[in-house]
């Protein structure tokens, strides 16, 4: 196409030739090129005889969609202003305005956006009105006016049960509905979409919105299945959201003390993410949090040997491998408890045990980032530690260690 846009500038080919260009470059994402072609469509081929007619009526429209997505909403609406005017019954009025509703709903100010929708509403014929009334409602969502949005959606779910957005839209009534809180429709809602639209785009967040409510009210058997189903579901890509349905199982496991079963979520996103494994898809600081979950897992499993060991090696990886995490910092608190520990079983190594305790509960209090729950918990166990100390100092020391603790 755009060896045809240049080869005979007087050719009849010449306005469609710029046109498919056009619209191959706005499906590649070069939405700044892909105007240009349009508005060489209909400015500068405006009187091209093959520049008439549906193709300008498309350019405009498709010239519209390209000029918001490249962030120039003027010349957007202006493309759009006088496809309105030049073809009000065109061949495209009904699809294209719909886009154009729709792209305007997803990139203009939601009340602006408002007002040209219900304009366009007025203008269309009854194929067209969902697809607006959709980007209307859709409008309430992008400024977060929960109530109005899911109003909206109720209505258009009940009068369009079989339109081609219907998925998306029963998915969106879910997600209104729990945003107004309303925790037990959204629940029926997520779970009736899930059960009528499988495979869907959304069904993955579908699926991990159910987990965590179940999680939240002590079900931790059916969280767990859940999330199951987000990670083992073959067809998707690889994305943060998959990899974090695994933490969340471990989790839910976890929290029924099937310690077994949680190491297993745990050491699988260890296994294969970074830094065991290059250029792994799987963010850092999921690992950082499946690390923290690991050592847990160690600490409050029934007793075996090494676990102790084990628990401290795994937040010391924490600490060593993601230094700037949260979990870096919960990671010095933990390992400082493991230390205490230590010196119970070990009586001969307990000096160097609070030692490396002091230090760890002391950098926990210094760090700029730990919040107030974080430095309590540093700041009681270092009292403990002096207090522990105090117990094998002699006079003076003890007393002033008690102090220190105190």
């Amino acid at each position: 196409f755009q060896r045809a846009a240049e080869a005979d500038p007087s050719s009849p080919l010449l306005p469609m030739a710029l046109f498919k260009l056009a619209d191959l470059q706005q499906q590649a994402g070069q939405h700044a090129a892909a105007l240009t072609n349009y508005l060489r469509v209909v400015r500068d081929l405006r009187d091209h005889p093959s520049a008439r007619g549906a193709v300008r009526e498309r350019a405009l429209y498709q010239g519209a969609l390209a000029a918001f997505a490249a962030g120039d909403a003027v010349t957007a609406n202006q493309l759009a202003g006088e496809a309105v005017v030049e073809f009000p019954n065109g061949e495209f009025r009904d699809d294209t305005r719909a886009l154009y509703g729709q792209a305007l709903a997803r990139l203009e100010s939601p009340n602006s956006a408002r007002d040209v929708l219900q304009q366009l509403a007025g203008r269309v014929d009854a194929r067209a009105l969902p697809e607006i009334q959709l980007a209307l409602a859709r409008s309430f969502l992008r400024q977060g006016l929960w109530t109005n949005a899911l109003a909206q959606l109720d209505d258009w779910t009940r009068s369009h049960p079989n339109h081609a957005g219907i998925a998306r839209a029963e998915f969106e009534r879910a997600w209104a509905a729990f945003k107004v809180g309303d925790e037990a429709r959204a629940f029926r809602l997520f779970t009736n979409y899930l059960a009528r639209f499988p495979e869907h785009a959304n069904v993955p967040r579908a699926q991990m919105w159910v987990g965590d409510y179940l999680l939240q009210r002590g079900d931790s058997v059916a969280a767990e299945s859940s999330y199951q189903l987000v990670f083992q579901r073959t067809n998707l890509p690889p994305s943060r959201l998959v990899h974090e349905a695994r933490l969340m199982a471990g989790r839910a496991a976890f929290l029924r003390q099937n310690y077994k079963d949680a190491k297993s979520y745990f050491s699988w996103l260890v296994t294969y993410g970074p830094p065991a494994v290059t250029n792994s898809l799987i963010p850092s600081e999921v690992v950082a949090q499946a690390y923290f979950a690991l050592g847990d897992c160690f600490l409050l499993e029934p007793q075996a040997d090494g676990q102790l060991t084990d628990a401290m090696t795994a937040f010391a990886k924490v600490i060593e491998i993601f230094p700037q995490t949260r979990e870096a910092l919960l990671a010095r608190g933990k390992l400082a408890g493991c230390h205490l520990q230590r010196a119970e079983l070990d009586p001969n190594a307990a000096g160097a045990a609070y030692t490396n305790a002091a230090q760890l509960y002391t950098e926990v209090l210094n760090a700029p980032q730990a919040d107030v729950a974080a430095r309590s918990e540093a700041a009681i166990g270092l009292g403990q530690v002096h207090e522990k100390q105090a117990a094998r100092a002699p006079g003076e020391t003890r007393a002033s260690l008690l102090a220190t603790a105190l």
